[in-house]
């Protein structure tokens, strides 16, 4: 039972500050081109959900890990589970949001136009 409440109270933490960022990132985006913004946005998105599904996952499973093979009390292994994996999470998005809408931006970026090849000085 322990374990479904860690992993339900992750992932409503991990929600509540991920449509945050979510939010921030629009802003953020404001400036970008239509389809380089909704590519980094959706990008970010996807990011998203994939962390909160797996850092879900990784706290029920440490809470049980923790419990089951340590004498440590569940009233401290639940919030402590919560608080480490929340945090970790909280990194991986920023720090992986940051690098998506970099390599996004850098992929959907037009090409600059070629240089003009060089005049010579030769008379004619």
């Amino acid at each position: 039972m322990m374990r479904v409440a860690v992993s339900l109270s992750t992932a409503l933490i991990l929600i509540v500050f991920g449509l945050l960022w979510l939010v921030i990132m629009a802003f953020g985006a404001y400036g970008y081109d239509t389809s380089n913004g909704l590519a980094a946005l959706i990008a970010g998105a996807v990011l998203l959900i994939m962390t909160i599904v797996i850092a879900s996952m990784a706290s029920g499973w440490l809470a049980h890990v923790l419990q089951t093979r340590s004498g440590i009390s569940p009233w401290l292994v639940g919030p402590g589970t919560v608080v480490a994996v929340t945090a970790v999470a909280m990194i991986v998005i920023f720090v992986g949001g940051s690098i998506v809408t970099s390599v996004v931006d850098a992929a959907l970026r037009p090409a600059p136009p070629p240089r003009p090849a060089p005049a010579s000085n030769r008379r004619y």
